[in-house]
């Protein structure tokens, strides 16, 4: 289950990264907090997190061509101090009442812009820590990393808002990339061949973008993964309706329903973990990709709270498990020249599509309610994953 570990330079990253994630995590529901208490708009509130999807959507795939171009971990040390300074100067702002809704927004880009670079130069720097024999495990225990932090940061800044104001989840977020600094300093060992620095930036793009669409598998999963971002993986901000208004809930019943899928997410992550280099992996992201729209549906449909409990956990089991094993098939799949590029258009598509999502769902369950929503937008996903799987035979195969 833990194999990825035996790898001293993952180790020591998982470790960092765990912390940082931690910290991103609090300052997450912080933030949320602040712009509210400024602002009591719930589009304000939207518009913060869409603001910060922004340069995800169009620096992405350059973000991809330059960290094939880049020694990863000499970049990842200057994106992670980029957010470290954001977050410093956001405690700083916050602490001495001179934060205003545009420094915010103006974070929430500057944050976005880094994040085009970070992503994928995170994700594909993880091969070069465990090779591909151990790079199942490693994405899993990423996803245990970043569900784990997703518990976690959010219960802690519950506290830390109480005692420090938004203001002190700021700087510890700040002082939390300390950690994962340290540990891209103490690697060893790292070397990166590339060739990519003989064209320029435009031709390393077109290559990218030529390769992709040669690769029908690649293809595929990226289109599938499109397809979950904007009709299925949007039902989360509908979550406070489904808590208030349908459950007949509070605050504590949106905290059980959150809480149900980050334990499922754990618990898919542990088992992809444990699956370890195993044969058939496109089956696997079928079933799970089918499994969680079919568990969304139900969920869509429930008026009782231990059902939708159980089935937002099961959710989050096979997210994980059908996002990991996506991630897993795309990198070892891909040339390793052209690594950086095709998760950039993979980090575009997942992350640039949420976004887009929830401007989805908003529209539609302003029309047709909440239930409606979701129920339509997991459905669209059940039927186009049933149609891939009829459709591409080299996905069932991989």
């Amino acid at each position: 289950m833990f194999t990825a570990f035996k790898h001293r330079n993952y180790r020591i990253f998982w470790s960092g990264n765990l912390i940082s994630l931690i910290g991103s995590w609090m300052q997450t529901m912080a933030l949320g907090w602040l712009v509210y208490r400024l602002t009591r708009s719930p589009f304000l509130l939207g518009l913060s997190s869409f603001f910060s999807s922004i340069p995800i959507v169009f620096i992405s795939p350059l973000g991809g061509a330059v960290v094939d171009r880049m020694n990863k971990r000499k970049l990842l040390i200057l994106t992670q101090s980029g957010m470290m300074l954001s977050a410093f100067i956001l405690a700083g702002l916050t602490q001495f009442e001179l934060i205003a809704i545009w420094h915010i927004f103006a974070i929430a880009i500057f944050g976005g812009f880094i994040a085009a670079f970070d992503a994928p130069a995170r994700q594909s720097f993880v091969i070069e820590l465990v090779g591909k024999e151990d790079l199942m495990n490693g994405i899993a225990l990423n996803s245990l990393a970043f569900n784990s932090a997703r518990i976690l940061g959010p219960a802690i800044a519950g506290y830390a808002v109480a005692y420090v104001g938004e203001s002190g989840c700021f700087f510890l977020n700040g002082l939390s990339f300390i950690a994962v600094i340290f540990a891209l300093t103490m690697m060893t060992g790292l070397e990166q061949v590339n060739d990519t620095k003989e064209a320029n930036l435009y031709d390393n793009l077109k290559e990218g973008f030529q390769y992709i669409k040669n690769q029908k598998l690649i293809w595929n999963l990226i289109v599938l993964v499109g397809i979950s971002s904007l009709f299925s993986l949007s039902y989360a901000a509908l979550l406070p309706i489904f808590a208030k208004e349908i459950l007949g809930g509070d605050a504590r019943t949106l905290g059980w329903l959150m809480s149900s899928v980050g334990v499922g997410a754990i618990i898919g992550a542990l088992f992809v973990a444990k699956l370890g280099n195993f044969q058939h992996k496109g089956k696997l992201v079928l079933i799970a990709a089918l499994g969680s729209a079919f568990c969304l549906m139900i969920f869509g449909a429930s008026k009782w709270l231990w059902l939708s409990i159980g089935t937002l956990a099961i959710v989050g089991f096979c997210n994980v498990a059908y996002l990991a094993t996506t991630n897993t098939l795309i990198q070892t799949t891909v040339n390793d020249e052209l690594r950086g590029r095709v998760i950039s258009l993979y980090t575009l598509i997942f992350l640039g599509g949420m976004p887009l999502g929830n401007l989805f769902v908003g529209a539609v369950a302003q029309k047709l309610g909440a239930p409606a929503t979701v129920i339509l937008g997991s459905a669209i996903c059940f039927i186009y994953t049933a149609s891939t799987s009829y459709r591409v035979p080299e996905l069932r195969n991989a």
